[in-house]
């Protein structure tokens, strides 16, 4: 195996290289193939060793990367061309192998489907006056806000007649158009297409940007970096709201996703006013509680008491008074539900009964008395039978079969 295959000086048809050693592999049972050196030009090196390389530097920066707290540019990558051939170094490894290549001409070209979704994106895509391409640019824009498109076409004339400066995609947030669907249940979530180093700074970000305490992550949330930014975020952008594009983006790490998305990989961490997955802690009830819905409350008090405290429920009218009133914090609720009557069992101070009412009282008494009131009922029930038996044998035994008992 060649581990850096490169034409060394002078320079040669490396067309005619790659093609004999690929040729070369595919015969022999020992020399199993090759590693090309390298892929990008080592500009850092200089010399000699920035001969090497498929792939250039472009002139246009595609985005920029955060990495232990210095900034660096991303470039477009400019193919490397062959000497002798002329040809892209890359495609000639491509034809030799078999392969398709590559659309040499976008690779410099601002891509709709991962600039920034800001107004210097949307400038990049605007000049090249593609209307598919904006439409693609306008169509994550929406993914982002929560929602997605509903009408291709409507979505192409937006783009042809109004779309003209950013804000005007920042605008269907508040106009909800026909053609948009936007899911009630969607809330700010970590990104899963961004990578973990951007998502643990968005997280510190956050944590800065409220008066939540990131001390207060549940320990459920903090052993993936995702579910805690998922945890985070969400709670962030329910204490601030807004334009998801403005408040709940950061550069792409974070995205407005809707509940179908997010419920695939966490329902366990994600702040909602859903009172079916919403977190059982204090941000998760403020969420519910802001609402001002009996029923949502209901359902969140229900799940609280059978999947945290392992209790039951004993009057369901007394659930929903509680829901209709409900306390001001999470602490409260516990508390209160601890002494309340009307649940039982697990982390209550209720015992449950057998009967559906609470048992804080000595409740075997009842079984007692049940066995009581059983011997007592069969006691009688034979005597009456032992006496009606001896009437019954006097009037048929001879007078002698009682000789003895009355003389006794």
């Amino acid at each position: 195996f060649i581990g850096e295959s490169h034409s060394t000086p002078p320079p040669k048809d490396q067309a005619k290289e790659l093609s004999t050693i690929v040729a070369m592999a595919e015969r022999s049972s020992e020399f199993i193939g090759f590693n090309w050196f390298e892929f990008q030009t080592r500009y850092d090196k200089g010399g000699t060793e920035a001969e090497f390389g498929m792939f250039g530097l472009g002139d246009y920066k595609i985005t920029t990367l955060e990495y232990f707290g210095v900034t660096y540019d991303v470039w477009c990558l400019d193919p490397v061309r062959d000497p002798i051939t002329r040809k892209r170094i890359s495609a000639e490894i491509s034809d030799a192998f078999g392969g398709k290549g590559l659309n040499y001409f976008t690779l410099c070209e601002p891509n709709p489907a991962i600039v920034q979704l800001d107004p210097e994106g949307f400038r990049q895509i605007k000049v090249l006056d593609s209307g598919v391409k904006m439409s693609t640019f306008v169509e994550r824009a929406v993914q982002h806000m929560g929602a997605e498109v509903t009408d291709k076409a409507e979505l192409a004339n937006f783009v042809k007649t109004r779309a003209n400066i950013f804000d005007d995609v920042l605008k269907l947030w508040s106009t909800k158009p026909r053609w948009v669907s936007y899911d009630k249940s969607a809330t700010c979530v970590a990104d899963r297409t961004s990578d973990s180093y951007a998502v643990a700074q968005t997280i510190e970000k956050a944590c800065e940007l409220t008066a939540f305490n990131c001390k207060d992550i549940p320990w459920s949330c903090k052993g993936d970096p995702w579910k805690t930014a998922d945890y985070v975020l969400s709670t962030y952008y329910y204490l601030v709201g807004g334009n998801p594009l403005e408040t709940c983006y950061f550069h792409g790490s974070a995205i407005f996703d809707r509940g179908d998305n997010y419920a695939k990989y966490d329902q366990q961490c994600v702040v909602t006013t859903d009172p079916r997955s919403t977190p059982l802690t204090e941000q998760g009830f403020q969420a519910i509680l802001n609402l001002k819905d009996p029923s949502s409350m209901s359902l969140f008090y229900e799940r609280l008491i059978r999947t945290e405290m392992g209790a039951r429920i004993l009057d369901r009218a007394e659930l929903e008074a509680f829901a209709e009133k409900p306390p001001t914090s999470m602490f409260e609720v516990r508390r209160l539900l601890k002494d309340a009557q009307w649940v039982c069992g697990g982390k209550t101070q209720t015992r449950c009964s057998l009967w559906g009412g609470t048992g804080s009282q000595l409740w075997w008494w009842r079984y007692a008395m049940i066995a009581l009131a059983a011997l007592v009922g069969a006691a009688v029930l034979m005597s009456f039978v032992c006496v009606r038996c001896a009437k019954q044998c006097r009037n048929v035994c001879p007078a002698q079969c009682f000789e003895d008992e009355d003389e006794m």
